[in-house]
């Protein structure tokens, strides 16, 4: 027994001078994440390294996100028809998908007047559905209106580009 115990109390020794740094710099990049006003303070290579983390490996996209979209071997997303709730660092928005998985309402297929194409700004990416630009253009324009809501059709989508839309 103090054979096991002389072993063990080294070995836990050693186990918590690795995982006290570790939880250490884990923390302090997570404030430094939740906290992007903090990065200003940093020396300009550690305010690099971690917009580096954040943008290679912590941001969520929503062609990523499971519950959000599918995968397409053409386009290599879609987003999946329903309803889904789409959260990460920077957004927390809901998202309405037709049958087409396009965010926007399925009466939006019938015979729209204007069809916006384009990517994340056209999509409204981080904004729920009204706020999208599409949506503020149509109404500023009179193409929607309590009476006819659905003459546009938006067709957007997140890092998509003009050989994918």
């Amino acid at each position: 027994m103090t054979r096991l115990r002389s072993w063990m109390i080294p070995a836990c020794a050693v186990l918590i001078m690795i995982a006290a740094p570790l939880a250490l710099v884990e923390g302090t990049v997570e404030l430094l994440l939740t906290n992007p006003q903090t990065l200003k303070s940093l020396p300009g290579f550690m305010e690099k390294a971690v917009v580096r983390l954040y943008l290679n490996r912590d941001r969520i996209q929503i062609g990523m996100h499971r519950e959000c979209s599918r995968y397409s071997k053409d386009l290599l997303y879609t987003l999946k028809p329903g309803g889904c709730a789409f959260k990460n660092r920077e957004y927390d928005t809901p998202y309405q998908i037709n049958s087409q998985g396009l965010r926007d309402s399925k009466d939006s297929l019938k015979s729209p007047e204007v069809i916006f194409l384009g990517d994340s700004f056209t999509m409204g990416l981080g904004v729920h559905q009204d706020e999208a630009f599409s949506q503020i253009v149509a109404s500023l324009s009179g193409l929607r209106t309590l009476k006819r809501r659905h003459r546009i059709l938006r067709h957007g989508q997140g890092k998509y580009d003009a050989g994918k839309t």
